[in-house]
């Protein structure tokens, strides 16, 4: 929808570049730091991912095992919603998180 042609995609097709391959990439000490606290993170946390989710939901697992505060929490999976669930299921998405105690 927001490219009215392939002139367009140029910035989206650039994605995949920025994902670090390996430690020595230079995202890669965010992510190792951004992992480091997540592992620490005792408060609720659960997950939801679209039944349609082709680019993250390889992350469901690992987030629900390596976060202690995804233990025992009722993880979701979305119907009929994209990757982008906040502007596809913003409602389920409120229900979700206020639901979490």
């Amino acid at each position: 929808a927001p490219f009215p042609d392939e002139s367009y995609r140029a910035g989206p097709r650039q994605f995949p570049c920025i994902v670090p391959l390996d430690d020595a990439d230079p995202p890669a000490s965010m992510l190792l730091d951004a992992w480091a606290g997540l592992e620490q993170f005792t408060k609720p946390f659960v997950t939801a991912f679209s039944d349609h989710e082709d680019v993250t939901r390889f992350f469901e697992p690992l987030f629900q095992q390596r976060i202690p505060g995804a233990a025992d929490q009722d993880h979701v999976t979305v119907a009929n919603a994209g990757h982008f669930l906040q502007e596809h299921a913003p409602a389920e998405l409120v229900e979700l998180i206020l639901g979490l105690t």
